[in-house]
């Protein structure tokens, strides 16, 4: 991480000094002094049984944004490694190509607006949206497109702002470091990653609907965990 270090230094001044001058004409202020270095490598568990051992890279995220790790250790234990299993996952829709994705994506711009150009006024019950314009303010500014979205995804919209004014990444690196160690070492690279394939595209967008209710409750955890989630993983990107 990057730590910012402001130092004020002033005079005490004497007990005989008797034209002493405000504290505040006194204090000086130097140049910032910026630090930066890399943090260890993430914790590595290692479990054995029947003679046979598995190593469990812990990664969080969010991070704050300029942590770096030391990949070293990570990379002589792919080394030793028979094979790396990646990170879990879904991936819904794996069989679109950006082809389909593409004829697909005026429907699903519908989805994300509310009917009859209504917006979130219209919707929300009155001390959720003011609760709305006062997160907005704070982390969008005066993104007049929110005002469109259906509640769940204003409350994307409003999540993405909030890490991205926090100096938050989901991308540590860790995942992509995995990957080209376990090539560089020749190591089989198996992805868990669990795949769902959707036959229907159209009919799977129409079909998209979710009550009411549940939309506007998903802003409202949003709104009720924001500001804990954004200082948490701050503190915790930092330990």
């Amino acid at each position: 991480p990057t730590l910012l270090l402001a130092i004020f230094a002033g005079d005490a001044g004497g007990s005989g000094d008797s034209t002493k001058r405000p504290a505040e004409q006194d204090a000086r202020t130097l140049d910032a002094v910026v630090v930066n270095g890399s943090q260890p490598s993430p914790a590595v568990w290692e479990f054995g049984r029947d003679g046979k051992t598995i190593w469990i890279l812990g990664v969080l995220q969010p991070l704050p944004e300029h942590v770096e790790f030391n990949a070293s250790e990570i990379e002589r234990r792919i080394a030793q490694s028979q094979a790396v299993l990646g990170s879990r996952g879904l991936l819904i829709g794996d069989n679109i190509s950006l082809f389909r994705g593409l004829l697909l994506w005026p429907s699903i711009r519908r989805v994300e607006f509310n009917a009859d150009n209504r917006g979130l006024k219209d919707v929300l019950p009155p001390a959720t949206y003011a609760r709305w314009l006062l997160a907005k303010a704070k982390y969008m500014g005066n993104d007049s497109g929110a005002e469109r979205r259906r509640p769940m995804y204003a409350a994307y919209s409003l999540f993405e702002a909030a890490r991205k004014a926090g100096d938050l990444k989901y991308e540590s690196g860790v995942d992509s470091l995995v990957r080209r160690a376990a090539k560089q070492h020749d190591v089989p690279f198996i992805d868990p990653a669990l795949r769902l394939a959707i036959s229907d595209p159209k009919r799977a967008v129409r079909e998209f609907e979710v009550p009411r209710a549940e939309d506007i409750h998903c802003l409202e955890q949003t709104l009720d965990h924001l500001e804990v989630f954004v200082r948490s993983a701050q503190e915790r990107g930092d330990a």
